[in-house]
């Protein structure tokens, strides 16, 4: 269950981002966090939302393998709602792989890439979105990266 509190996402995000810029997996990359300008303040779960942003920028940067790559974290806002969207310039998914991490929590790529982690973490940034009354969104192609985005009100209904 959500414990709800008041607090600046836009605080949140920077937070997250910056812990991962601080990774050895995120050393070669550039993670770039567009945002709009003013305060998001929010009514949710902090912690939850929280891990929900570092699983995010995390993955983003855990699937694009190499040096070099961008990863862009943008967010935007109104008086109703909230997007904070992931983009990689990594390995990418087709729509059968996609659909597969989306919908039942599992791996999209093989372990020969050398790429950890079990696929739970998505599926966890599913089920607390949906439980804070929002959902995640995605595109994908295979060669040219993804995009995952949370969606999310800016304001717990209970």
């Amino acid at each position: 269950r959500p414990q709800p509190e008041e607090f600046d996402l836009t605080i949140v995000l920077h937070q997250a981002v910056i812990a991962d810029r601080h990774t050895e997996r995120a050393q070669n990359h550039r993670i770039q966090l567009d945002a709009k300008e003013g305060h998001c303040v929010v009514y949710l779960d902090r912690r939850k939302i929280r891990r929900v942003l570092e699983n995010l920028v995390s993955n983003a940067v855990k699937y694009s393998p190499g040096t070099g790559k961008t990863v862009t974290v943008s967010l935007d806002f109104d008086d109703q709602g909230v997007k904070v969207s992931f983009r990689d310039e990594g390995i990418g998914m087709n729509p059968e792989q996609l659909d597969r991490v989306l919908s039942e929590g599992g791996r999209a790529v093989d372990r020969t890439l050398g790429i950890e982690g079990a696929g739970f973490g998505l599926d966890s940034c599913r089920r607390v979105l949906e439980a804070q009354g929002g959902q995640i969104e995605a595109v994908s192609e295979p060669g040219k990266g993804s995009t995952f985005t949370a969606i999310f009100p800016r304001r717990l209904k209970i």
